[in-house]
């Protein structure tokens, strides 16, 4: 094993589960706090499409032995376990190859990339990465071009760090769907652009864009609805209540340091499993992506700034569904009695500020609202394109 790998696991950088999968040969999925058909399908998916991709980006920086080794995946709601489907391994169901992925292939210059951070962000982040390339896409020569062969031959600076999180988050964007190739340039080298959910992220202000790219993902894998996640849930009721507080659920809220003493919603709890386990599935990635760079960093990059390039491009931690919980409550409490400030610091004494929280889902149901417009069967606009029974406008107007 690289010198890298240990130096990274001491200080905190991946979390141990990253190596495990590959040194063990298993991946080990045990049962959420709440189970559902639901987090069955969402789990089947992640590890087809992100655990795969992740798993073999590691790989590819170690030696034969691991490259070669065979992984199987066991599931907490299946039998045996079986082969999980990786390059080398001698169940060939689905080739995933570096070669796939945006990881070390796409050229940009770094005075390019400090004019769009002055524009849009100080950090290297979705909301920044998916604005530089919409505004490069019709540049002239055009822009994240890939390469013939992927290398770190541009990463030799001392001043690389914002290169090595773009090299990431472009990565981390492309797998999770937000970004594809485009293969219509000419000469005939694929570069990269937006795709119709990239599109559809940016109708998201800063503030809210990786909370509505969760929203997104949810929305690919068909999962945003108020269908009831347990059979002994009641299907014909409480529809859009069930929508409202799990969008509500997706944003953090503020607790005053006393234990959560509330309410407990079994339907909530089962979807923050969900949202949860995609935001591990993004940390793992890009993770694995940072050792994968790190074992073959260039001259002059010290291990101290990828600590800072890890803070970046980890996104945010695992969070509660408690302001789900609250939007819950003002739903279907009795519209004729009084709920205020006061009522609602009593009913959940572990929140700082219940009212302020609820503000905030506002402003981003309303923001939801905007960009699920963008997937509409009523848009009819010329500019948009099909997804599945769903359309996409890739031009956002401005709308009376």
């Amino acid at each position: 094993m690289p010198a890298e790998v240990f130096f990274f696991l001491s200080q905190g950088l991946v979390s141990p589960q990253v190596i495990q999968n590959v040194l063990s040969g298993f991946v080990l999925e045990s049962a959420p706090l709440a189970d559902s058909a639901s987090y069955h399908k969402i789990v089947d998916n992640l590890l087809q499409k992100q655990r795969a991709p992740a798993i073999t980006t590691l790989r590819a920086c170690l030696n034969r032995h691991f490259q070669t080794k065979r992984i199987d995946v066991g599931l907490w709601h299946l039998g045996e376990p079986t082969e999980f489907p990786l390059p080398g391994s001698t169940q060939q169901q689905q080739h995933i190859s570096l070669d796939d992925l945006p990881f070390l292939r796409y050229h940009f210059s770094m005075e390019d990339m400090v004019v769009h951070m002055a524009k849009y962000s100080k950090e290297i982040d979705p909301y920044f990465c998916l604005h530089w390339v919409e505004d490069t896409s019709a540049a002239n020569p055009p822009s994240f071009i890939r390469s013939e062969t992927a290398d770190l031959s541009q990463l030799g600076g001392q001043d690389c760090g914002d290169q090595v999180s773009c090299y990431i988050t472009l990565s981390v964007l492309q797998v999770h769907g937000y970004l594809t190739e485009d293969h219509t340039i000419s000469p005939p080298r694929p570069r990269l652009v937006l795709s119709p959910f990239g599109h559809a992220a940016l109708t998201f202000s800063p503030r809210f864009t990786v909370e509505g790219m969760r929203v997104l993902s949810l929305v690919m894998m068909g999962e945003i609805n108020g269908q009831p996640l347990d059979r002994s849930d009641d299907a014909d009721s409480m529809l859009e209540v069930r929508l409202l507080s799990r969008v509500f659920a997706i944003l953090p809220m503020r607790f005053n340091g006393s234990a959560w003493d509330d309410r407990v919603d079994p339907d909530l709890i089962r979807f923050n499993s969900t949202v949860n386990r995609m935001r591990l599935e993004w940390s793992n990635l890009v993770e694995m992506l940072l050792l994968h760079i790190a074992c073959r960093r260039p001259k002059g990059l010290h291990f101290s700034a990828y600590r800072e390039q890890i803070r970046q491009i980890r996104g945010p931690g695992e969070q509660s569904c408690a302001l789900g919980i609250v939007a819950k409550y003002i739903l279907t409490t009795d519209p004729t009695t009084e709920v205020n400030k006061n009522t609602l610091q009593t009913v959940f004494g572990a929140c700082e500020n219940p009212v302020a929280d609820l503000k905030d889902g506002c402003v981003f149901w309303g923001e939801v609202m905007n960009c699920l417009l963008y997937t509409s069967d009523a848009a009819d606009e010329e500019d948009s394109v099909d997804l599945g029974g769903r359309r996409i406008i890739k031009k956002k107007k401005q709308r009376e």
